[in-house]
């Protein structure tokens, strides 16, 4: 934004003209032109607000991207800021606004409230905010909040992901591929999933190999699968750990192109692949336990959230 300087030097030098009336006239009408600006940047105060609120609290791009929304709130320090949090919502900061919806359905540093976390969604996506656009279309999916509504969520993540949100990618192509709130468009999924992955979302890139893996509106190639995957993993993924194991113990050749080694390399990467994830816990720790059991008869005890799998 710029800033407006003052015109007292040019108007000194006009002064020495000889058209006093014509320069008290532009003086007038430049007086009145500033004040007017002037005006019009307090609308635009509230924007401006949302860099020095991102400094205020800490909280970078790839605290959205990456982290939990605990997280996220917790840098915020919401749980004794809420307030000062509020109160900038209150005056149109939109990562304020964005704040407050999480604040409201996580409960953090304040009473846990749907309807006002929605509430808050909502003007932050109106703002033009991906990742308040992206929670809408989850509260829509699941009803919460609001009436469950499967179209409903789909245009939210539709407006999430036509926003650049590569969650937002992810999920209207679930959406579609599904055929939940929209017609079953397998091809248009994929395309959306491969845009997912190819951003560097991991859940994009898993999503994208299991379109590519099965041949799911998209030729199959199982071969590409396991690059995602391998990506997936790379960067952290379980299920993309997970489903790597699987290309690896279900196809010999598909190792055999990854890595020269003898034929028992590839069961022995998917062990390894597996018993990781199982000691990782999380979602898809179960899905490997089942996975080692199944395929290479190995037992793993439980321990706490974990898995030993010897």
């Amino acid at each position: 934004m710029q800033t407006i300087r003052s015109f007292g030097i040019v108007m000194t030098d006009l002064s020495q003209t000889i058209f006093p009336k014509i320069l008290l006239a532009i003086a007038l009408l430049l007086a009145i032109t500033f004040f007017l600006v002037s005006c019009n940047r307090s609308d635009e105060t509230p924007k401006s607000s949302v860099n020095l609120a991102s400094a205020k609290w800490g909280i970078t791009a790839e605290d959205w991207q990456n982290q939990s929304p605990t997280h996220i709130l917790s840098k915020a320090n919401a749980e004794t800021k809420f307030q000062d949090i509020l109160q900038a919502a209150q005056n149109q900061n939109v990562e304020a606004m964005l704040l407050c919806g999480l604040a409201y359905e996580w409960g953090i540093g304040v009473a846990k409230n749907e309807a006002d976390a929605a509430h808050w969604y909502r003007a932050a996506a109106a703002a033009g905010n991906p990742i308040a656009m992206l929670n809408l279309g989850t509260m829509h999916a699941e009803g919460r909040g609001f009436p469950k509504n499967a179209a409903t969520a789909t245009k939210w993540f539709l407006d999430a992901a036509n926003a650049g949100n590569a969650q937002g990618m992810v999920f209207y192509g679930a959406m579609l591929a599904n055929g939940e709130g929209a017609a079953k468009d397998e091809a248009t999924a994929a395309t959306w999933f491969q845009k997912a992955a190819e951003a560097g979302n991991p859940s994009g890139m898993v999503i994208f190999g299991n379109a590519l893996a099965k041949g799911s509106g998209i030729a199959k190639d199982e071969r590409e699968a396991a690059d995602w995957y391998r990506k997936a993993a790379e960067a952290g993924d379980a299920f993309g750990k997970f489903q790597l194991g699987n290309l690896y113990a279900s196809n010999a050749s598909i190792a055999r192109n990854l890595i020269e080694a003898n034929e028992n390399w590839q069961n022995r990467e998917a062990q390894k692949l597996w018993r990781e994830v199982a000691a990782s816990g999380g979602n898809a720790a179960k899905d490997a336990v089942d996975a080692l059991k199944r395929v290479y008869g190995i037992d793993c005890v439980k321990v706490g959230e974990n898995y030993r799998c010897d």
